[in-house]
């Protein structure tokens, strides 16, 4: 922002200066790009990958290490026991270590069955990692690439994203507590129309009330209302299989 400070944590960025191993990134970039263009659905939505796209224009080789005098917690480099690897490059491999994966080629059942994935579903804030550094170390592994990386919005509260460092978190508990809910079928209504797949959804405790009251209360409601009145005016308040419409609609209703 104008004072220096990240727009997310609202803290100013610590320059310094170590030395690290780096990951030859830039050997993969046309390869990534080429990807990414020739299979439209592998970012979606679909502006995320345009998104991805121009930071590969600007891409540069990347650290994969850090010093254990600025990082004291983490797995040790093989064979310089001074370095720890980078967080991300241990956290992303775990997608298919978990699953077994052996590099020379003994990898367990697990992997073969689940890799690779039909789908990632990651936030916006990391797809730089995922669509750009997995995607290269996958690559130099020579390991199936998956099938789409799905990058979801944050769900802001008054319009800022909630982090811990912020102390903006807010708990769904919290809220179904304040409104005095029962049920949280109210919450989870607002939540499901607050955001859209690829965008932010906003909370506050105003929309909230507003759209439950708008679209449950009023529409939701004097629909039902006025359903089983006259259900009950002109069938007795029953509910006959001929005056059904779709047979499959009405068992999809009791079922859920």
């Amino acid at each position: 922002d104008t004072e220096g400070c990240c727009p997310i944590h609202q803290k100013k960025p610590e320059e310094v200066s170590e030395e690290n191993y780096f990951f030859k990134l830039t050997k993969y970039k046309d390869r990534i790009i080429e990807h990414i263009k020739s299979n439209p659905d592998f970012i979606l939505p679909n502006f995320r990958a345009t998104e991805v796209l121009n930071q590969l224009s600007e891409i540069e080789d990347i650290s994969v290490s850090r010093a254990k005098t600025s990082v004291t917690w983490g797995i040790e480099v093989p064979s310089d026991p001074e370095q720890v690897i980078y967080v991300w490059i241990d956290a992303l491999s775990n997608y298919i270590t978990a699953l077994g994966f052996d590099p020379d080629g003994n990898s367990d059942e697990l992997f073969g069955k689940f890799w690779p994935c039909d789908v990632q579903v990651i936030g916006k804030d990391i797809l730089k990692f995922h669509a750009i550094y997995w995607i290269a170390i996958l690559m130099a592994l020579d390991v199936p690439l998956p099938k789409t990386i799905f990058a979801h919005g944050w769900i802001t509260i008054d319009k800022a994203k909630m982090s811990k460092t912020t102390g903006n978190v807010i708990s769904p508990h919290d809220v179904m507590a304040s409104f005095e809910l029962k049920e949280p079928d109210a919450l989870r209504y607002f939540m499901s129309t607050a955001a859209n797949s690829g965008k932010d959804g906003n909370y506050s405790d105003d929309e909230f009330k507003e759209r439950v009251n708008a679209d449950l209360a009023n529409n939701v409601g004097n629909l039902l209302n006025r359903t089983l009145n006259m259900s009950i005016k002109y069938f007795n308040g029953e509910i006959l299989p001929e005056h059904l419409c779709s047979t499959e609609l009405y068992e999809a209703a009791l079922s859920t």
